[in-house]
């Protein structure tokens, strides 16, 4: 019985000469994009379902932070572009917008005696993220065109400059972002006319914090932006003889060890004199030998430090670089025009020597 299920099988002998052999096609595969360290393909999918994008619209707290916390990530780098992401711009502009309405002054009134609520705390925490992803993606010149276009842009930075005040550290930090970021897109912008309402002017906030601001950073970010609007010649109206900034500027040159600082003061007080007749008004209202005395001494500190500030000097007899008699400091403003490269303290000396 048996033989009768049983058959002749030939089985394959594979041997060395002819290898076993089967047809295989390669499923095509999909076009993905190019990603770096840090960055997962669908983070990045220029979709309207990409996943960070309905985090931030789904009103979940923890969906929310989590979204937030990867942008901060991925801000920062050249491939992050707000465009690829449909929507993605309008939904960070949600929450630093409830932060300067409402939201800045319902955190005072609650903080005022008591800790805040942990759910006003969150609310907080997504308006600085927010801000902080806006002026850092700004860096990047294709995100600083999109955002100095849209309409929430200037809306957001006029209304923050306007009602915010530097009481608080979450205000401080806050406004020092905008500031950035109005920075980011000043080289283009132009202001409107100083007579337009006063809410429509950056500028009186921008040199009242200059001027009044005990943040640092603050004041640095007030006055470089200051005077990247100043150099455009679109925004000449704006420039007035006597202005906070200016003061601000000129009460800082004496802080020789901050180099930043003392910098941007140089640059602003270049920008504002760059323009004739603030230069006719300026001069009689101020005696600036000493500030020209200041900004000698700063120059002298950073060359012999070899700080690359300034290019090598061309020293004298009465330099005090040569001598090492710092007495001469004074002595040697006069006969500078040569020596000093540094274009705001040219300025400064040029000035002290022609017209004082």
């Amino acid at each position: 019985m048996t033989s009768v299920f049983q058959a002749n099988i030939t089985r394959p002998v594979a041997t060395a000469s002819i290898p076993y052999q089967h047809s295989y096609t390669a499923a095509a595969q999909l076009p993905r994009p190019t990603v770096t360290d840090d960055y997962e393909r669908w983070y990045t999918e220029n979709t309207p379902s990409n996943r960070m994008l309905m985090s931030l619209r789904s009103g979940i707290d923890s969906e929310i932070s989590w979204a937030l916390d990867r942008l901060c990530r991925l801000c920062n780098n050249e491939q992050f572009i707000l465009a690829a992401i449909p929507g993605l711009t309008e939904a960070l502009f949600v929450w630093p917008d409830w932060y300067v309405s409402t939201g800045a002054e319902e955190c005072a009134t609650k903080a005022s005696l008591f800790a805040l609520p942990k759910a006003l705390e969150r609310q907080r925490r997504h308006a600085l993220e927010s801000m902080f992803i806006l002026k850092n993606s700004a860096v990047n010149d294709t995100n600083s065109t999109e955002l100095a276009g849209h309409n929430r842009t200037r809306t957001l930075i006029l209304l923050a400059l306007h009602r915010l005040q530097p009481e608080t550290d979450a205000n401080t930090e806050f406004l020092t972002y905008v500031i950035e970021l109005l920075q980011s897109i000043s080289t283009t912008l132009i202001l409107p006319p100083p007579d337009s309402p006063l809410l429509a002017n950056p500028v009186p906030p921008l040199e009242a914090l200059a001027a009044t601001a005990t943040d640092r950073t603050l004041i640095l970010t007030a006055l470089r932006t200051l005077t990247l609007q100043m150099a455009n010649p679109a925004n000449i109206a704006h420039l007035k003889p006597e202005t906070p900034a200016l003061f601000a500027a000129l009460r800082y040159l004496p802080l020789l060890s901050d180099k930043q600082l003392v910098e941007a003061c140089l640059n602003y007080i270049y920008t504002h004199l760059s323009h004739p007749p603030m230069t006719r008004a300026f001069l009689p209202a101020f005696r600036i030998s000493g500030n020209s005395e200041i900004v000698g001494g700063y120059h002298f500190v950073r060359a012999s430090r070899g700080d690359g500030l300034c290019s090598p000097l061309r020293t004298c007899a009465h330099c005090p670089c040569a001598c090492g008699d710092e007495s001469g400091l004074s002595n040697a403003t006069g006969r500078a025009r040569e020596t000093y490269t540094n274009t705001g303290a040219t300025a400064l000396l040029r000035m002290d020597e022609t017209y004082l």
